[in-house]
C-alpha cells in the first residue's frame, strides 16, 4: 500500500473535499507527497482541471508511477486512472487498461468497473488499427475484466496487433497457446510468440 510521512493534520480529513487540502499539506512539509498523492486520487473518481496545479499533477504522477511499477496495487490503480483522464499525461486508453488489470490481479476490485467503462473507447480505437488498443482489449477478453471472458475474441485482437509487430499481443499468443486458451495447448507455437515478444524486450515473455 501507498505509505510515508503524513501529519495527524491530514488523516483528519477524507473525502473528495480534501482532495485540495492534501496537495496544499503536502507543500507546506516541504515536498512530502507520500500517502499524500496516492490517497488523493485514491478518494476522488475524477479530479477538475483548475484543482490541482500543473505542478501537483505532475509531482504526484512521479510519484504514484514509481510506486505503480514496483507493484503497489493503489498506485497501478491511480495511474490507471490518470491516462484514462489525460491527468499530468496525455490521455492513452490502452495505458490506463494495463495498469487497471494489473491493480485488479493486487485485488484493487473497484479497477473491473473502471476497465468495463474503457470498453468503447478502447474499442473504437481497436477497430480503427490502433494496434495498442487491439492488444489491451484482447487483454481484457482473455481476462474477463470488464467484459466477458472470451477466448476467441482475445485471440482475434491478439492477432491483429501481434501481426503489426505488438509485444505485448505477441506474448499474449505465446500464453493462449501455452496454457490452451480456445486452442490445443501448442508448445512449440507458445515459444514461436514468446520469442518474439522477448526479442522486442517485453519482460513478461
Amino acid at each position: 500500500r501507498c505509505e510515508g510521512s503524513v501529519s495527524m493534520t491530514d488523516l483528519r480529513y477524507s473525502g473528495n473535499n480534501s482532495t485540495i487540502l492534501r496537495f496544499r499539506l503536502g507543500r507546506f512539509l516541504g515536498g512530502l507527497f507520500v500517502g499524500i498523492a496516492c490517497s488523493a486520487w485514491l478518494a476522488a473518481d475524477e479530479l477538475a482541471p483548475d484543482e490541482l496545479t500543473e505542478a501537483e499533477t505532475g509531482r504526484a504522477y512521479t510519484f504514484l508511477l514509481k510506486h505503480a511499477v514496483a507493484g503497489d496495487g493503489e498506485a497501478q490503480y491511480a495511474i490507471g486512472k490518470m491516462y484514462s483522464q489525460g491527468q499530468a499525461i496525455d490521455s492513452d486508453i490502452a495505458e490506463a487498461v494495463h495498469w487497471l488489470i494489473a491493480a485488479h490481479q493486487r485485488g484493487v476490485n473497484a479497477a473491473e468497473a473502471k476497465l468495463e467503462a474503457l470498453h468503447d473507447k478502447l474499442l473504437e480505437k481497436a477497430e480503427a488499427g490502433d494496434t495498442e488498443a487491439q492488444a489491451a482489449l484482447g487483454r481484457l477478453h482473455g481476462t474477463g475484466l470488464g467484459v466477458d471472458s472470451d477466448n476467441a475474441e482475445a485471440m482475434k485482437w491478439f492477432s491483429l496487433a501481434a501481426e503489426a509487430g505488438n509485444a505485448w499481443a505477441q506474448n499474449g499468443i505465446g500464453f493462449i497457446y501455452e496454457h490452451g486458451r480456445g486452442v490445443e495447448v501448442d508448445d512449440a507455437e507458445a515459444v514461436k510468440w514468446y520469442r518474439r515478444a522477448a526479442e522486442q524486450g517485453n519482460p513478461w515473455a
